[in-house]
């Protein structure tokens, strides 16, 4: 018990920057002024919903924003529940508070819809 203590006391003081190592970024998608990445070993399979970080950056030497996503792969919906700025050297710049995931309907074609169809796809499994 002592032990689980300690590893939450760490992961509440330093964050996901300083986890940033130990995740798998994949690209996503491309478009002419940013790239996307999605980090697939955070994909979860909720009961609410699958969750996800995303990494959204023109150059990630001079920033990115990483976001914590839930989709609801039934209604076919997505909502932010966590969202972070960094600066090109890993360090947060800003970091919002618990969103509630607030959801809003995936727009066809979109970069959010390529998300949703990658993560649908590990819920059905």
């Amino acid at each position: 018990m002592r032990k689980y203590l300690l590893v939450l006391i760490f992961l509440f003081l330093f964050g996901p920057s300083s986890l940033a190592e130990g995740v798998n970024w994949q690209l996503l998608a491309t478009s002419k002024l940013r790239s996307h990445d999605v980090d697939v070993d955070s994909i979860r399979v909720m009961k609410t919903g699958v969750q996800v970080w995303t990494k959204d950056y023109e150059d990630p030497s001079k920033g990115y924003f990483i976001t914590y996503w839930e989709i609801r792969c039934d209604e076919w919906t997505a909502g932010v529940l966590k969202g972070l700025t960094y600066d090109g050297e890993g360090e947060i710049l800003q970091s919002s508070p618990p969103l509630g995931g607030g959801q809003e309907p995936i727009v066809p074609g979109s970069v959010l819809e390529n998300l949703a169809k990658m993560v649908c796809e590990q819920e059905k499994r």
